[in-house]
């Protein structure tokens, strides 16, 4: 039966009475009371990454992002939303609080600290009453997900296997070793009801599951594989003569560090630049530099050490992810993440200092330069939902909004009379590829309703594709259709543990 007022919803979690439901839509944290249907908005929640916690008190613990801590909020409106847990400063800003589980008391919480540079992972307890937490189990190189309390035990996922492991959670400590279930079978979600009840997934195997790099014509079919790439491949961006693409690639033999590369069309070959924590690259118009995380340069033939594009600040803990290169090579346009507030910036390369040019946008940004150099397209959630623009640059002008049921990632086709836009449903992994024509009118621009052009279901992280400079073929990491998987029923996971 579906419910009415909850058109877009997605993350669904119930209250723990179970007479309402949380859940996200149109950019807002709601809920639903299945008695009424009345349907109140809780908080602004522009990019939702898991469901919340709903905790005794009418209270909601969440994630904001994958790299932030853990907030609370009222879930009737007494206090707004405020940190509940605090990061660690020997932690850079790749590092994310996640998966909060709450203790009978209804006041503490398990919560898992994962450092997404390090590859890395710790068990810790925090209060709703202080944003101070304590380590349970410390950090070391796994990956632990979805902790949950069960009885004596605290059962979680460590490196895609279920572990139980045995618990106090009266004095919240580990009382004995983690004992595997399932026999060890990988796993790639799991929920337990309060009976003993376990429902899980099983994961698939990772050579299976990975994204190969692929042109797509206009229509969605596909016209190359790229298979004699390294796998876990990403963000190709096309050099503005066509003969090359960066791309970055993650090796699990290297403590998923990123490593990036150029790849030479006409020879089918490519060579490794730059392995970093996590490298997402862009190339001079040039072809003679790349810039990559962290707004570092490094020259194209991967022959000399990265260098700073700026001075930088000391002890800042900014994150800056380049996006795109003007096509006179004067600019560096990029993402700059300092804590909530993340905003797109300009570097003048070789001109010392950054500046703002559109603080506080979308976390992403993903701005991309006209090929004449004096438009921009980014992306802006301001509304509440992800949506491109367009502007004048350097100096911002009347902006105007392209995308017309939300879009991200745009990208120009050479001769500025196409804009492409990516719209993705975060329910199905798909995502809509959407063409706009553009006319150039006297001092401005002037854009049709954008047109559909094919779904397809990529990788969709970072700057995920690019476009040919006619627009005709797409280039994107493209996940394998698999068959589905069944929920497996065990009626008591404690049969799973030795005597």
């Amino acid at each position: 039966m579906p419910l009415e007022d909850t058109e877009n919803a997605w993350l669904p979690f119930w209250s723990p009475d179970a007479r309402s439901l949380g859940f996200y839509a149109d950019g807002q944290l709601k809920r639903i009371s299945l008695e009424t249907g009345f349907v109140e908005t809780i908080a602004e929640m522009p990019n939702p990454r898991a469901p919340g916690t709903w905790i005794e008190g009418d209270r909601i613990l969440f994630e904001p992002t994958y790299t932030e801590e853990l907030m609370i909020v009222s879930a009737s409106g007494d206090f707004p939303p405020r940190p509940v847990t605090e990061e660690d400063p020997e932690l850079d800003m790749s590092a994310g609080h996640r998966w909060a589980a709450p203790l009978p008391d209804g006041n503490r919480f398990i919560f898992v600290e994962r450092d997404y540079s390090l590859g890395t992972s710790s068990i810790r307890l925090g209060s709703v009453d202080s944003p101070e937490s304590r380590v349970l189990l410390p950090r070391s190189p796994v990956d632990i997900e979805s902790p949950v309390v069960r009885g004596e035990y605290l059962l979680y996922v460590r490196d895609s296997v279920l572990l139980a492991h045995p618990f106090d959670p009266d004095r919240a400590e580990f009382t004995g070793d983690p004992q595997v279930l399932l026999g060890g079978a990988k796993v790639s979600g799991f929920s337990v009801s309060e009976t003993g009840v376990l429902a899980w997934v099983p994961a698939r195997d990772e050579d299976e599951s990975q994204a190969r790099l692929t042109w797509l014509d206009r229509s969605g079919n596909t016209l190359e594989t790229l298979t004699d790439l390294p796998s876990r491949v990403g963000s190709p961006r096309l050099s503005r003569d066509g003969r090359y693409f960066v791309f970055n690639a993650k090796s699990e033999d290297l403590n998923d560090i990123s490593t990036l590369y150029v790849y030479e069309l006409a020879r089918s070959t490519f060579r490794r630049i730059v392995s970093s924590a996590s490298v997402i690259g862009t190339r001079s118009p040039d072809g003679e530099k790349i810039v990559f995380l962290g707004m570092w340069i490094v020259d194209a033939g991967g022959l000399q050490q990265p260098e700073r594009a700026y001075p930088a600040e000391e002890g800042s803990d900014v994150v800056e992810v380049p996006m795109d290169w003007s096509p006179d090579g004067n600019h560096i346009a990029f993402s700059r993440f300092e804590g909530s507030n993340i905003g797109i910036w300009i570097l003048p390369v070789g001109e010392g200092q950054p500046f703002a040019y559109a603080d506080k946008a979308d976390g992403r940004s993903f701005i991309s330069f006209a090929p004449s150099g004096k438009w921009v397209a980014y992306v802006s959630n301001e509304s509440g939902r992800a949506e491109v623009y367009v502007d004048s640059f350097p100096a911002r002008g009347t902006r105007i909004q392209v995308s017309t049921k939300g879009g991200s990632h745009p990208r120009w086709r050479r001769d500025g009379r196409e804009l492409f836009l990516a719209v993705q449903d975060e329910q199905s992994e798909l995502v809509e590829f959407q063409a706009v024509d553009v006319e150039e009118t006297d001092g401005g621009l002037k854009f049709s309703t954008p047109v559909k052009l094919f779904e397809a279901r990529p990788r969709a992280w970072n700057n995920f594709y690019d476009v040919t400079a006619d627009g005709q073929r797409f280039l994107m990491p493209i996940l394998p259709d698999l068959a589905p998987r069944p929920i497996h029923i065990e009626a008591d996971w404690k049969r799973g543990l030795a005597k």
